[in-house]
C-alpha cells in the first residue's frame, strides 16, 4: 500500500494541471517540461549537469513507480488524458538523458 501511495504522490505532483488550475500544484508539471526543455537542447554541460545530479537515476526510479498506480476510472477521461501527457513528457525525458 505504501508503494501505490507514493507513486500517486509523484504522478500528482508531476501531472499537467487542467485548463482551470495553474497554482502552486502545478509546479512538479513545471519542472519536467522545464526539464524537457533543457534536456532536449542537446547542450553538453546541461546533459552533464544532469547527469551528474543523477537524474537518471532518479527518472529510473520514479518511472518504476508508475507501474503502481492506480487504474484510472474508464469514465475520468480527463485524467486519462492528463496521465497521458504526463507519461509522454516523463519518457521524452528520459530518452533525452
Amino acid at each position: 500500500m505504501i508503494i501505490e501511495e507514493a507513486a500517486q504522490a509523484i504522478a500528482d505532483f508531476l501531472e499537467p494541471p487542467s485548463c482551470q488550475q495553474m497554482d502552486d500544484s502545478t509546479k512538479g508539471w513545471l519542472l519536467l517540461i522545464g526539464l524537457d526543455y533543457l534536456i532536449s537542447s542537446k547542450h553538453l554541460a546541461s546533459v552533464e549537469a544532469a547527469c551528474k545530479a543523477a537524474l537518471p537515476s532518479t527518472l529510473s526510479k520514479a518511472l518504476y513507480l508508475f507501474y503502481d498506480l492506480p487504474a484510472i476510472d474508464a469514465n475520468d477521461e480527463q485524467l486519462a488524458i492528463r496521465r497521458n501527457s504526463l507519461h509522454t513528457c516523463f519518457i521524452e525525458v528520459f530518452i533525452d538523458v
